[in-house]
């Protein structure tokens, strides 16, 4: 609703106005109403209403003196005047300093009809300016304050918008909300959902955090929202991350879960506070420990023992050089499973430890002088290509997976890893159009989540979901060259319940609309 004021030195003109009018119409509301300039102007500085509906000759502070007091305290607030017919002079003043209308009275109900519409497609223009004015603006402070966060920008970069931040540095903590998905469809319709609504969703969860205090909420990027929120006790911290998992599920049915820091206490520290979470992001996609992770909530700060690792490391090796590898294998899960109560900043340690059995073993084989396809596995395996196995379930898998791979060097052929997802693509092929799920193509290549989203972006160099779409969208293009298929039949054919949503991948793809590469190629297919 748009807010109103009205003021008239003559009660009846006051009264005729506000009762007459059906202002609800016209999304208005008569805030209050004045019968001099002194107490409008009064009522302007309380209310700051977006439209005043003003006489001109009034005793006291008149029409003219209370227009260029608004002014000085608003530019944008609209205004419409009322005069009487000798009164033109003083109209013409007041039109200078911005008025939006100019109405004689007695006034006339079609030509008071007509200033009110014009005045309120001017403010909602105005607002809608304003709106995508402050966006702008927020986007850019957000894209700073990243910057900051990564390292990538200095902390002078942010001294000319801290004072417009509204934010206390003085006592913070950050969050990251991170998306979760299982299935094809989850993936296509969150994906959607956060190109077309992101402004929406930001919305919704700027309304979840207002009880918990100040807060910036940064632009989206790639699968999280990084949060700051000021002057929060540690102990609400698990409550409100509950409550942005809660919102994402029953508002948008989006899988999540949060991460917080410690609290922080100046701004040159938010990169350490962005480091802690990522951090702790890692260590939750490492353990799957749960829906949230902070900082002196739910994890065990249990370091990794350096001194017990290496006397594991060469337990682990001297049973592989001597043949036992059941025992080897049996030790390695043992160890990698306690390491679910590690901190943070031990995750690295058991990287470094597979890492070190890793090298252990490919010193062996040049010794051996051994040269088979598992041999090359093990030797061009490097520590990027550890620490891409995300997961306790993928690091283990990887690791039995090497061990195990010992007991048969000299043998021919291609590596099982191949075949098992050229058996996973196969499957994507036989069932594009379904709403196929990670965990039924999974239990098909009987392979843990976690390890075959490994294995099968570094077999094809990208997603499941990636690929899946590939496919569809090859097929699509198969039906428009060859069939006389209508664009949404296609869409329904190939798994997408929503032609709009195909048109617009199809275009991402190919450049052009599938109508529009059907019109292109039905020469070649006559």
């Amino acid at each position: 609703m748009i807010s109103a004021l009205i003021v008239d030195d003559e009660l009846l003109t006051v009264r005729m106005l506000e009762n007459t009018i059906d202002w609800n119409s016209y999304g208005i509301q008569v805030i209050a109403t004045a019968q001099s300039g002194e107490q409008a102007l009064a009522l302007y500085r309380n209310y700051q209403v977006e439209l005043i509906i003003t006489d001109i000759n009034m005793p006291g502070m008149n029409g003219i003196e209370f227009i260029k007091q608004v002014r000085e305290i608003n530019k944008e607030t609209r205004i419409i005047l009322l005069s009487g017919f000798g009164e033109f002079q003083y109209a013409k003043q007041a039109l200078k300093y911005g008025a939006s209308a100019y109405i004689l009275k007695p006034m006339d109900e079609m030509e008071l009809d007509l200033a009110l519409k014009e005045v309120i497609n001017e403010i909602s223009s105005n607002k809608k300016t304003q709106k995508m004015i402050q966006q702008n603006k927020n986007i850019s402070r957000s894209r700073l304050i990243k910057g900051f966060m990564k390292k990538m920008v200095s902390e002078n970069s942010l001294h000319g918008i801290a004072s417009e931040l509204r934010f206390h540095f003085d006592n913070y903590m950050l969050f990251s909300i991170n998306i979760e998905n299982e299935t094809m469809n989850e993936f296509m319709d969150i994906s959607n959902l956060l190109h077309s609504k992101s402004t929406y969703i930001q919305d919704s969860l700027s309304h979840v955090l207002l009880e918990y205090g100040e807060n910036i909420i940064l632009e989206f990027e790639e699968d999280s929202w990084y949060i700051l929120i000021s002057h929060m006790d540690m102990d609400q911290a698990p409550h409100c991350a509950q409550n942005m998992i809660r919102a994402f599920l029953e508002t948008f049915a989006i899988k999540s879960n949060v991460c917080f820091s410690s609290i922080y206490h100046a701004m040159n520290e938010l990169p350490i506070a962005y480091e802690e979470v990522e951090k702790l992001k890692r260590l939750n996609q490492y353990t799957n420990n749960g829906s949230v992770l902070g900082h002196g909530y739910n994890y065990e700060a249990t370091t990794f023992d350096k001194l017990q690792m290496i006397e594991d490391e060469k337990t682990i090796v001297s049973y592989i050089l001597s043949g036992k590898i059941v025992s080897a294998r049996e030790r390695l899960v043992e160890i990698l499973q306690h390491t679910i109560h590690i901190t943070p900043s031990s995750l690295d340690d058991v990287y470094d430890f597979c890492f070190n059995i890793l090298a252990e073993i490919r010193k062996y084989l040049l010794e051996e002088k051994y040269i088979s396809s598992i041999s090359n596995v093990i030797m061009n395996v490097n520590y990027q290509d550890l620490l891409k196995l995300s997961s306790i379930d993928q690091l283990t898998n990887f690791m039995v997976k090497m061990i195990n791979s010992i007991s048969t060097l000299g043998t021919n052929g291609n590596s099982s890893i191949n075949k098992l997802v050229e058996k996973s693509i196969q499957y994507l092929e036989d069932h594009y159009s379904e709403n196929i799920s990670l965990e039924e193509v999974c239990e098909y290549v009987a392979m843990s989540k976690n390890y075959f989203c490994y294995l099968f972006k570094r077999e094809t160099g990208k997603s499941m979901w990636v690929l899946l779409t590939e496919i569809r969208m090859e097929k699509a293009r198969y039906m428009l060259e060859h069939t006389d298929m209508k664009s949404y039949e296609i869409s329904y054919n190939i798994g997408y319940d929503n032609p709009s949503y195909f048109s617009k991948l199809f275009k991402k793809m190919h450049a052009m609309t599938p109508n529009e590469y059907k019109n292109k190629h039905s020469n070649i297919t006559k």
